[in-house]
């Protein structure tokens, strides 16, 4: 028994030095050993017409976008430097420029930043205003990215940090990890990617191909006829506005998890729903196909071209 407890006690100092040492590493990586920072901020402005693409990349920091009623782009970038003094951060902060270049199709956000020790730290996130019929390519990491108010496609991608895009009319194709995606009042198509963390749809008129793993998926108030959805571990819910004759197409799939599906009024096309190790249930009348079980369920609804596929395992489907 005494020699089980020297083991034990080994291991867990051998595990505290390991985490200890693990802190050490990642803070001098990340520069937050350091108490010193300075923050400023550049504001521009340029023309910028209709129909353009706007572009900004940086790290570590977000960017927030809101389309306006104005022919002019606006953006306050927001410079913060960590450093061991704020001496030293304020320095490196004044040495950083911003500036907006301009071409025949698309407005950038161009950063210079001076050299500085490895572990200083230099960011630049972005607030943004400009041409709501403006597209817009972002990409950062470990922040969030916001768009509201746009008609132009968004191309947006992050990483450990949320996606909210509202009120836009166009193509969104987003891509994130360990954080979630939120979309509400969206009119186009739609093309979302993230991992252990949840999508949430609401009034979305256009195709959806969601995929996300370790948490949800949830859709609601939906106008759309092709849909997918698929996720690990988590449960899936979806269900639609009022459509007229709508041929849905439909392909949900989940594991470790259950599937509720409210079925859109006036649907007319086959289903089929399946589970491993759960149970198959359905409130509304089917014409049954071949066998059915509390496992499996496939059948059609009236006569049409509408496709529904349902699949789970270790969890139940629900058809209302």
């Amino acid at each position: 028994m005494r020699k089980n407890n020297v083991l034990l006690l080994s291991l867990v100092a051998l595990f505290l030095i390991w985490a200890l040492s693990s802190c050490v590493i990642y803070c001098s990586n990340c520069g937050c050993h350091f108490n010193s920072k300075y923050e400023r901020e550049v504001q521009l402005e340029t023309d910028m017409c209709d129909g353009l693409t706007f572009a900004a990349q940086t790290s570590h920091s977000y960017l927030h976008i809101w389309g306006i009623d104005e022919n002019h782009c606006y953006v306050t970038a927001h410079i913060r430097v960590q450093a061991d003094t704020e001496e030293k951060a304020k320095e490196v902060a004044e040495k950083v420029t911003v500036d907006l270049e301009k071409s025949a199709n698309r407005v950038t956000t161009v950063v210079q930043k001076p050299k500085v020790p490895y572990k200083y730290q230099v960011f630049v996130s972005y607030e943004v205003k400009l041409p709501r019929k403006t597209s817009v390519e972002l990409e950062t990491t470990h922040d969030p990215i916001e768009c509201r108010n746009l008609l132009g496609n968004v191309v947006a991608s992050t990483t450990h940090a949320p996606i909210v895009c509202e009120n836009i009319v166009g193509n969104l194709n987003l891509t994130t990890t360990h954080d979630p995606i939120r979309l509400s009042h969206i009119t186009g198509q739609i093309k979302a990617r993230t991992s252990h963390d949840p999508i949430e749809a609401e009034y979305i008129t256009g195709p959806l191909d969601l995929q996300t793993s370790h948490d949800r998926i949830r859709c609601t108030n939906l106008n759309t006829e092709r849909l997918k959805a698929r996720t690990t571990h988590d449960n899936v819910e979806i269900s639609f506005t009022s459509m007229n004759d709508p041929e849905i197409d439909a392909d949900i799939s989940t594991s470790h998890g259950h599937i509720v599906f409210h079925l859109p009024d006036g649907f007319k096309g086959s289903l089929s729903m399946s589970t491993s190790h759960g149970k198959v249930r359905t409130g509304v009348p089917l014409t049954v196909k071949g066998e059915i079980s509390e496992k499996f369920i496939s059948g059609t609804i009236g006569e049409g071209k509408g496709t529904i596929r349902l699949k789970t395992t270790h969890g139940s489907i629900n058809l209302k």
